[in-house]
């Protein structure tokens, strides 16, 4: 065998292996008919707008932004959800103000509360257990001064 032949011999001997390991191979593309927002592990709604979201990115609510942190990620049924709240003006976390939380599904079994539990410099950590694997939907709401923002974070459990 010529070096060349034992040269592309190994590559792709290598691409296999690769390939088999599923590293450096590029995620397939969504195909016909498949809903690309299955492929979006978590989404934030803002009123009629949803657009998908990075795990520990902020997002802007009214008068605050929010950054969110789900742990363990990809989402589980039982973790926590860090909402990092602070006044966009300064960057400064927000210490006054109240964070309601509630958690539903598409499905007619009831809303879930939760408790948001203030962890100072501007976070509330808000521990979950979903009764059932499918698609939540979280809804936040920060009233800060007379103000109250609304958004949601819809996430997949398996």
């Amino acid at each position: 065998m010529s070096r060349i032949a034992a040269s592309g011999a190994v590559v792709a001997a290598f691409a296999l292996l690769l390939t088999a390991c599923g590293k450096g191979v590029a995620e397939p593309a969504a195909s016909a008919g498949e809903d690309p927002w299955r492929r979006t592990v978590l989404r934030v709604v803002q009123g009629d707008r949803t657009t998908p979201f990075e795990n520990g990115t902020a997002v802007r609510a009214g008068a605050v932004d929010v950054e969110i942190f789900v742990a363990p990620y990809p989402p589980a049924r039982e973790g926590s959800i860090d909402l990092l709240v602070s006044d966009p003006a300064t960057g400064l976390p927000v210490e006054d103000g109240a964070v309601d939380v509630s958690f539903d599904m598409y499905m007619p079994h009831g809303v879930i509360s939760a408790q948001a539990l203030p962890g100072g410099a501007g976070h509330a950590l808000v521990p979950y257990k979903l009764v059932m694997p499918g698609e939540w939907r979280m809804d936040i709401r920060i009233s800060r001064d007379g103000d109250v923002a609304l958004l949601a974070l819809v996430f997949q459990v398996d």
